[in-house]
């Protein structure tokens, strides 16, 4: 057994060395980058080439190289586009792709551009037939006009592809806000918040506001309260419709604020802040008008988490109902923001 051992060993060198010289040669390349200042954000010209490289886990581009990838990025109405062309060693062009993507970020290109360039090195078209030349005419005629280059295959990449380098975006926005319910009838004051647009997570939004004060009293208007309120809201909105100058969203969230009230009217009048916890949900929608400047307009609805009933003792002794929050509460807002 030990005696078959060398024979075996020097069969497989003989095999992996014969599969070796038998396999086709694998040509570099040279890739020619050509990017403008709208197209910083798209793949650079030395990343592309690592790119293609750890796909195909070898060496690409050296010289001398059987191989010349032409490849121009451009900003398009639509989004991005990166048109591509190879040519062989003599500058004979081999076949042209062209890839465009409405995504927000450039980067969105990245992999499928690696991925064409890599497939065009590992198998390349082959080298168009030579032309025949025909014998010259023995009377003079017009030159044939040049044969015009053929287009380029396009691929449309989905609007939502990744973009690895995709940054977060930033919407500040102040607005004017209503509420029903929150306050007794309908209140209103000033709200201000950011939302958040990640690339690859549903946008969040961060905001805190206050309603003025609202006044309430009895069925005689001796005694009553003043309310007003004070708060943050969270909201995640995994609900989103975006075009180039709309975008909609819907969202659920919380609200935590301070309801103040102070009794006027009563022999000792008392202020009771109390902690305020509503469970929120709505649609807002910001309208692009001249970038980076929108109009943001929003709608929603809300379950309280605390009812407390606010009430006032007569002179006789008899206990009148103030106020009541209802089971539900509404909301609505109009504003301006600006998108980062």
């Amino acid at each position: 057994m030990r005696e078959a051992l060398p024979g075996v060993s020097l069969a497989i060198v003989l095999a992996a060395t014969l599969a070796e010289a038998s396999a086709p040669e694998r040509a570099f390349a040279r890739l020619e980058f050509h990017s403008t200042e709208a197209t910083a954000s798209c793949i650079e010209k030395r990343e592309l080439e690592v790119a293609v490289e750890r796909r195909l886990r070898r060496k690409v581009f050296s010289e001398p190289a059987g191989l010349v990838f032409d490849v121009r990025l451009a900003r398009s109405e639509q989004g991005w586009t990166a048109e591509l062309v190879l040519f062989d060693a003599q500058r004979r062009e081999l076949g042209r792709r062209a890839l465009d993507t409405k995504a927000r970020d450039c980067s969105a290109l990245d992999a499928s551009l690696a991925l064409v360039v890599a497939l065009l090195v590992d198998s390349p078209p082959e080298p168009p037939p030579p032309v025949e030349t025909a014998p010259a005419p023995t009377s003079a005629a017009p030159p044939a006009p040049p044969t015009p280059p053929t287009p380029p295959t396009r691929i449309e990449l989905p609007k939502d592809t990744h973009a690895p380098r995709e940054p977060w975006h930033y919407v500040p926005t102040v607005s004017f806000s209503a509420a029903f319910d929150r306050l007794p009838g309908i209140a209103f004051g000033p709200r201000a918040g950011v939302t958040f647009l990640p690339p690859s997570f549903p946008e969040f939004r961060l905001s805190a506001g206050v309603l003025l004060p609202r006044e309430e009293t009895t069925e005689s208007d001796e005694v009553g309260g003043t309310f007003w309120l004070l708060d943050v809201a969270f909201e995640l909105c995994p609900l989103v419709h975006r075009s180039s100058s709309f975008r909609l969203s819907g969202c659920v969230g919380q609200s935590v604020g301070r309801l103040s009230v102070k009794g006027f009217g009563f022999d000792e009048n008392q202020e009771e802040p109390g902690l305020d916890l509503v469970i929120t949900a709505g649609v807002s929608s910001f309208f692009t008008l001249a970038r980076p400047f929108g109009v943001v307009l929003g709608l929603g609805a809300g379950l309280p988490l605390s009812r407390n009933t606010y009430s006032a003792t007569t002179a006789e002794g008899e206990r009148v109902k103030v106020w009541q929050r209802g089971y539900v509460v509404g909301s609505g807002e109009v504003g301006i923001g600006l998108e980062l």
